[in-house]
């Protein structure tokens, strides 16, 4: 890095160069302070350049931060999962025809997914309304009989695999659930269902 000082020549500014941080304590030291004299400028004493040299090297500092990071990065490891699938209970007058199965996880190399449906492997290239995007399992125009049931997400690469917790897709009415869905499900949508319920009986 180097520096010029206004009103001075570039040849003589060319003392500024910080080579390493060896040459630059020297330069800085309290017994070595250089003391500068110009036509233009009079007499410069050096108290202000302790802060100066400090900031000279603080992008020296910066660049040996960056490199640890990299090397942090580029460290090898498993699959670690971010996020897991959770239950979902998608009732079947729904506008929306897609149900979401979310999964995410981090790993170098990158991990690949895969999906599992009451411990089977899912062929996500044998039914048009599957896909995978970014790890999370969709399907399109959900289908009670066809796609109710356990889902978990396999996350793998070269260094290991991890299997995540089972996430129950169920389908219900959105007022009023069955006796099955209220065993298996504590969300808020069974619980307003039956006070919609109750209010019709009154």
């Amino acid at each position: 890095y180097s520096a010029a000082v206004p009103g001075l020549p570039t040849s003589y500014a060319a003392i500024l160069r910080i080579k390493s941080a060896s040459s630059s304590s020297a330069l800085f030291n309290s017994k070595n302070r250089p003391r500068l004299s110009s036509p233009s400028l009079g007499s410069i004493s050096s108290p202000g350049w302790r802060g100066t040299a400090q900031h000279y090297r603080s992008p020296t500092n910066l660049y040996h931060f960056s490199e640890a990071f990299k090397r942090d990065e580029s460290v090898d490891y498993g699959p670690v999962f971010v996020q897991e699938p959770d239950d979902v209970i998608f009732p079947t007058d729904s506008e929306e025809k897609k149900v979401s199965l979310n999964c995410q996880a981090r790993g170098n190399p990158a991990p690949i997914y895969r999906w599992l449906r009451n411990g089977t492997e899912i062929d996500i290239e044998s039914d048009y309304r599957y896909s995978l995007i970014e790890g999370s399992f969709i399907i399109s125009d959900p289908n009670e009989a066809k796609d109710s049931g356990q889902y978990q997400c396999l996350t793998t690469n070269v260094f290991g695999s991890i299997l995540s917790r089972e996430a129950t897709l169920q389908f219900a009415l959105d007022t009023v659930p069955n006796k099955s869905h209220l065993q298996g499900c504590a969300g808020v949508i069974i619980y307003v269902g039956l006070r919609k319920q109750t209010k019709k009986a009154k």
